[in-house]
This record gives structure tokens, sequence and C-alpha cells, in this order.
């Protein structure tokens, strides 16, 4: 198992403590950074365009979170 270098306690604490983000889906885009750091960490991109490929995919997921976001105060 890979320990990561990132300190996940810290990892997004003021999304959180405010109250007009819900917390499971905090925990998604946590899960969701986290499986990219696990990425970045484990593939050691040489080149901007293997990093992008990781973070793209990162981004594209939190998006799509947004629409779950707009549901629930819709």
């Amino acid at each position: 198992m890979m320990v990561l270098k990132i300190d996940e306690s810290k990892l997004l604490t003021d999304m959180y403590s405010d109250e007009y983000f819900p917390n499971h889906l905090v925990d998604k885009v946590k899960s969701i950074l986290l499986t990219a750091c696990k990425e970045i960490e484990s593939q050691k991109p040489k080149k901007l365009e293997e990093l992008y490929t990781i973070t793209c995919q990162a981004t594209e997921l939190i998006n799509d979170l947004q629409a779950k976001l707009w549901t629930l105060f819709g």
C-alpha cells in the first residue's frame, strides 16, 4: 500500500467547516483529489502533458459534482 506524502487532515478543512457544502459531497471531492495525488506520486509524470491528463480527469469528476450541488439547492 502506498503512503501518500500529502497531509489528508488539512485537505478541504474550510469546505468541511462551511455549512454550504454538504459533507458527503466534500468527501467525494477529497476522494477524487487523493486519487489524483496517488496517481501523480506513483506515475511521477515527467512531462506537463502527463500531469495534465491526471489533473484533467480529476477536474472533470469534480465538475460533475457541481450538478449534484445545484440539485440540492435548486
